[in-house]
């Protein structure tokens, strides 16, 4: 085990779901859900044994999740699948090869480095956000802020990354532990997963589905850099992997995926709808009574029902700024500025605006790596904070943050060397 210290797990319904507090964050959640109908369902059949109870909230909780994939989530994605017409007894519900070692690993390109963990104000909470990399396998992660609802929070509010070929260093290099210690490269293993799995090219995937293939690199992307460093690993564009070629190629207007990304999700998601019998708009066991009630449902519902959390807005698939009541509603910008620019071995934040309760600044690289983290203490603007870089940063992009706890503010700066 990566985190030999962890004495303690929790249970449930995989075991993968301590992997991440977020992962874990929703197993609990529809745990609590699924206890929750159980006893509205005692008290509506008093005379249903505890196995009929117990299956028929399953029941419900798998509705639920289906009807907030298919009504909420997938939309959110720039998907738009054909109407239910029922059930398809033609239809083949097995999971796609090319949709699991390919396709679905999207996530891997779109997940942040830190992970936000926020009160039901909206304010970072006083332990801090965490870095991915410290949060694997590690549920004191969860149990230090008093449980999930820091990090249902602060994935309703955080911004994913784009679905692209940059992937951040805690999955590059310290997936599951330090390089050299037990870290691993997922861009390697998805890779890798993809040809031990007999995956074809990808323009091989695009004509199984019905997509013309790309004949340059250039017509696959019209970003010129990356069309060019697939150009010098590749040498042919009937060499690509399919996985690496996804993330490449050119976005679907409003939309997170390029085509053929989409078009592979989608017949999945079809698939598995029409051809599932039991699919909750076709369940012979489920009441119409239900079917309008489950229809109705978004995720914020269920978070509402199951923690003391108010200030969700009702899309938490879109990040927007929180309804806090009786509070600032979202973090305000905070004005900074950083000098000198471009900067060698130093760098000064001089803020515009007093923090009476101090400051957190970051600065990350432009790969969204963070190499600074550092609390200061009140400040009554003006006063310049002095940031040492280490010697051994290469030149490039850097960008600071400065987050307050009603506010937050970034700017950009260039190192270059001595």
């Amino acid at each position: 085990m990566p985190f030999p210290f962890v004495q303690h797990w929790f249970v449930v319904g995989d075991e993968r779901g301590n992997e991440n507090p977020f992962l874990l964050a929703m197993h609990t959640l529809f745990l609590r859900e699924h206890n929750r109908l159980c006893a509205g369902l005692a008290d509506e059949h008093p005379d249903w044994t505890d196995e009929q109870l117990y299956q028929h909230a399953r029941k419900l909780v798998g509705a639920l999740m289906q009807a907030i994939v298919y009504e909420e989530w997938l939309p959110t994605l720039g998907m738009e699948l054909a109407p239910y017409n029922g059930y398809n007894p033609y239809a083949d519900p097995g999971i796609m090869n090319v949709f699991s070692a390919a396709a679905f690993r999207y996530g891997h390109t779109t997940i942040n480095s830190v992970l936000l963990r926020m009160d039901d104000s909206g304010h970072p909470m006083p332990q801090g956000d965490i870095l991915l990399q410290d949060a694997f396998f590690n549920p004191e992660a969860t149990l230090e802020v008093g449980g999930i609802e820091p990090y249902l929070i602060g994935m309703s509010t955080v911004v994913e990354q784009d679905f692209d070929c940059q992937v951040i260093d805690g999955l590059r290099n310290f997936l599951f532990g330090s390089p050299g210690a037990g870290g691993l490269d997922l861009v390697a293993l998805n890779i890798n997963r993809g040809r031990d799995r007999g995956l074809p090219d990808y323009n091989t995937v695009r004509a199984d589905f019905g997509l013309a293939p790309k004949g340059s690199f250039e017509e696959m992307v019209s970003d010129p850099l990356m069309s060019a460093s697939l150009q010098m690993v590749y040498q042919d564009v009937n060499n690509i992997d399919p996985w690496v070629g996804m993330l490449a190629e050119d976005h679907m207007p409003d939309a997170l995926f390029g085509e053929t990304a989409m078009r592979i999700i989608e017949q999945q998601f079809l698939a598995l709808r029409n051809g599932d019998r039991f699919y909750y708009e076709n369940d012979p066991w489920l009441s119409l009574e239900e079917k309008a009630w489950i229809r109705s449902n978004r995720l914020a519902d269920v978070i509402r029902r199951n923690c003391p959390i108010t200030c969700l807005h009702d899309e938490v698939f879109i990040a927007r700024p929180l309804a806090v009541t009786g509070a600032v509603a979202a973090r305000q910008a905070l004005p900074f500025s950083i000098f000198p620019n471009p900067s060698q071995g130093r760098v000064n934040l001089r803020m515009e605006r007093e923090l009476s309760e101090g400051a957190l600044i970051r600065i990350t690289d432009n790969y969204g790596r963070e190499i600074l983290r550092r609390k200061i203490g009140p400040n009554p603007g003006n006063g310049p904070v002095a940031i040492e870089l280490d010697g051994s940063l290469p030149a490039g992009l850097y960008h600071a943050f400065v987050v307050a706890e009603d506010a937050v503010g970034r700017q950009s700066f260039v190192r270059v060397l001595p």
